[in-house]
């Protein structure tokens, strides 16, 4: 069946597509500069200049397009990691100075994105996909730790990593949030180095005092 045409030959769906992106685009202005309590949907119509009927042809309301702007970013934030983990080979601190590095550098590129998901995100949104970065983050740790041992992780031991991914993160989150804010006086590199030796230093910390396994 042919695609429904919409004006000037564009098929009806690109046009919905393009009003989409338009609505969560102006969404991610409000939020990364003003914070959530201002999203509204006759306030995004108004910057789109679209009709309300087309913001509700997408979204229930303005938590809805919250968690879709929120989705988004986290998605956009777990494959720039996950494609910088791939490219980094198996050397464990090498693999997290990759995927620090491009989650930072995703997120301060462009400071709106920093505070909806450091900020605005844990606030208010439901959203799993921030739990996502997290849970990550977390795995970056994790892999230092049997790379160390040489082995699976023992159930205390992988509870005790867990607990200090979950920690990291939120630092993480209020170092990024600072940096940007102008309050941590280092460039984005030292940023980034200090963020890789704390972890590591904290991975180096929990694990028990033994040697490596050896084969």
């Amino acid at each position: 069946m042919a695609a429904t045409r919409g004006y000037n030959g564009i098929p009806a769906e690109q046009r919905r597509d393009e009003r989409r992106a338009r609505l969560l685009d102006a969404a991610l202005d409000v939020v990364g500069t003003q914070g959530y309590t201002r999203l509204s949907a006759s306030g995004l119509c108004h910057i789109t200049g679209l009709n309300d009927r087309y913001f509700y042809e997408h979204f229930a309301d303005r938590d809805a397009i919250f968690d879709a702007v929120v989705d988004q970013l986290a998605r956009q934030t777990l494959t720039a990691m996950s494609e910088a983990i791939a490219a980094a080979g198996t050397d464990p601190e090498q693999i997290a100075r990759a995927g620090l590095t491009a989650c930072i550098d995703l997120l301060t590129g462009d400071p709106r994105k920093a505070r909806v998901v450091f900020v605005e995100a844990p606030a208010h949104s439901s959203q799993p996909h921030r739990t996502q970065i997290r849970d990550m983050f977390i795995g970056l740790l994790r892999g230092h730790a049997v790379s160390r041992l040489g082995g699976a992780l023992p159930d205390q031991l992988d509870s005790k990593i867990k607990f200090a991914g979950v920690h990291l993160f939120g630092a993480l989150m209020e170092c990024t949030t600072t940096w940007l804010a102008g309050d941590l006086h280092m460039d984005k590199a030292e940023l980034i180095e200090q963020s890789v030796d704390l972890l590591l230093a904290v991975s180096n910390h929990v694990l028990p005092a033994a040697q490596p396994v050896k084969e």
